[in-house]
């Protein structure tokens, strides 16, 4: 049985998180009527910074534009559990997934659930076959099912 994962609260959390980079971007442009050089290196350590944590949905609308990637892997395990900003105490995580001895693919999970609900949430068993469908380049998890 396939198992959909529901991302609306992960892109609204992140599309807050873009029009906060993008108020902090244009606040430190209209701020510094000249650039500075300590001010332009702190506005590229903040530009990096927004646009590394930001990678995701950044690159989500050519995903949906080009579509999905369906692959039969072995799960691995959950890692990397992080919290929302916006939404208190939920977290999303990711999963580890091979496919053969030097393949390796990490997926976010975009599920919206306290820390226990993602430990006790519903996954493969550790080495089990199973069929995710996935976005190529953001790397967010659609779906899975069990073969």
């Amino acid at each position: 049985m396939r198992k959909s994962i529901k991302m609306k609260k992960y892109v609204i959390d992140q599309m807050i998180q873009l029009v906060i980079f993008i108020a902090t971007v244009v606040g430190f442009y209209c701020v510094t009527s000249k650039i500075i050089l300590i001010m332009f290196v702190i506005e590229i350590i903040t530009v990096s910074s927004f646009l590394y944590l930001l990678r995701h949905i950044l690159i989500l609308p050519l995903d949906l534009f080009l579509g999905y990637v369906e692959q039969d892997v072995y799960f691995s395990k959950i890692s990397n559990i992080d919290e929302y900003e916006f939404f208190r105490k939920k977290c999303y995580c990711e999963w580890n997934f091979y496919y053969s001895s030097k393949g390796r693919l990490t997926l976010l999970v975009p599920v919206c659930q306290t820390l226990e609900e993602i430990l006790q949430m519903d996954k493969p068993e550790t080495d089990q076959k199973v069929r995710i469908c996935y976005y190529k380049y953001s790397k967010i998890l659609i779906s899975w099912e069990i073969l």
